[in-house]
């Protein structure tokens, strides 16, 4: 499944010839086939591996047709790619010789309603900035279009307000953004972002809070949520869950899924589905 707006049209067709002469068996469709659904029902039915090629919207946009019922593989094309790193894999030769040898293990995924995540779900700054960029009338540089549009959502955006509820454990809320990860995420140096496991049945809950040390409401909030099992940092505020619930105070909120942004909610509802996906990855896997 090729993602028809990463890259040149000269390029897919690259990477297709050198599919099939590395794998002899490959068929090259667009994610923006209107047959696209059949097309993942025909792959399943013949036993293949659905193959997401470009970056961490595209592995989301093939995820929704093959978690609970096919294979999935990535070819990391895009400019980050999370969870192919997390996978295990290195890089493209790397992850073609993987679809040759690979076993496959199952990972599990976040949900929201009826929308899987692979990395992550959030509200606030990030998924607005991330709005604003894809709405910039010249994307060719996407840096320059994610600097200008973070420099106007930290002007303009107000904090999240509502409450949030993990597990039964429900709280005041007021932070400038909501992180919901698919298991957790490393702090430490060198690690930060990343993910040692994709299979731990858990969501890593991070809440950013907002205001300044004596805004009254920022207190308000930091001491609602000192107590256990949440964990504090500095303004950084992390425990895990299997279930979260985020209901919001008013004007909806723009909401992200592993990257990309949908449209906005006043309330998220977030799960954890435990092994639920399959995917081809590195022989010597970490589990």
């Amino acid at each position: 499944m090729v993602n028809p707006g990463s890259g040149s049209g000269e390029e897919a067709r690259d990477l297709e010839r050198t599919l099939t002469d590395r794998l002899t068996d490959v068929r090259a469709v667009e994610l923006s086939d209107p047959d696209l659904t059949a097309e993942v029902d025909r792959a399943v039915g013949e036993g293949r591996a659905v193959v997401a090629a470009g970056g961490d919207g595209t592995a989301n946009a093939v995820a929704q047709h093959v978690v609970g019922r096919g294979i999935m593989a990535v070819l990391p094309l895009g400019t980050l790619n999370h969870f192919g790193r997390d996978l295990g894999l290195r890089d493209i030769d790397h992850a073609i010789d993987v679809l040759k040898t690979g076993p496959v293990r199952r990972v599990d995924v976040g949900r929201v309603g009826d929308r899987f995540f692979l990395n992550n779900a959030g509200i606030g700054l990030y998924p607005e900035m991330v709005y604003r960029r894809d709405q910039a009338p010249d994307r060719t540089v996407k840096w320059l279009a994610a600097a200008g549009a973070s420099i106007r959502v930290m002007r303009d955006s107000a904090p999240v307000t509502g409450t949030i509820e993990a597990d039964g454990d429900q709280r005041a809320l007021l932070a400038w953004m909501v992180f919901v990860g698919n298991n957790r995420f490393g702090t430490t140096p060198g690690r930060i972002g990343q993910r040692d496991r994709l299979d731990e049945g858990v969501l890593d809950v991070g809440l950013f809070l907002a205001g300044p040390r004596g805004s009254r409401r920022s207190s308000v909030a930091w001491r609602v949520f000192r107590s256990r099992p949440w964990q504090t940092s500095r303004r950084v505020v992390r425990r895990t869950a299997r279930r979260v619930s985020v209901r919001l105070e008013g004007e909806p909120r723009q909401l992200s899924f592993d990257g990309e942004t949908s449209e906005p909610v006043r309330a998220m509802d977030a799960e954890i589905v435990p092994g639920e996906l399959r995917v081809v990855v590195p022989p010597d896997d970490r589990g």
